[in-house]
C-alpha cells in the first residue's frame, strides 16, 4: 500500500498559519508573534547607550576649502541651450 507522506504549510489572510504532517495539524499561530526570528522585524531598534558625538556638526552641507568644480562636457551642452534660447528669444 502507498502512504503519501507530506509536509503541508496553510497560510491565512488574517496571518495565522497552520502546519499539517500527514494531514494532521503539527504547529499553527500567528505569523507576525510566533516566528523567531520575527517576520516583520521592528524597523528600529532603540539603543539606550547611543548618543551624538562631541564633533558632530549639523549643517547640511559644510564647505570644502579644497573643492574644485570639475570642468564637463554637459557644462558646455547647458550653456549652448541657453544660449539658444536667448538667441531664439531676441535676447542676444
Amino acid at each position: 500500500m502507498y502512504t503519501w507522506r507530506g509536509l503541508t504549510r496553510i497560510p491565512s489572510p488574517d496571518n495565522t498559519y497552520d502546519v499539517l504532517f500527514n494531514g494532521e495539524s503539527q504547529r499553527s499561530g500567528n505569523l507576525l508573534e510566533d516566528f523567531t526570528p520575527p517576520v516583520n522585524p521592528p524597523k528600529e531598534i532603540d539603543d539606550p547607550e547611543d548618543e551624538k558625538p562631541a564633533d558632530w556638526v549639523d549643517q547640511k552641507r559644510i564647505p570644502d576649502p579644497d573643492a574644485t568644480k570639475v570642468y564637463l562636457f554637459f557644462d558646455i551642452e547647458i550653456r549652448y541651450s541657453y544660449y539658444c534660447a536667448a538667441r531664439r528669444l531676441g535676447r542676444d
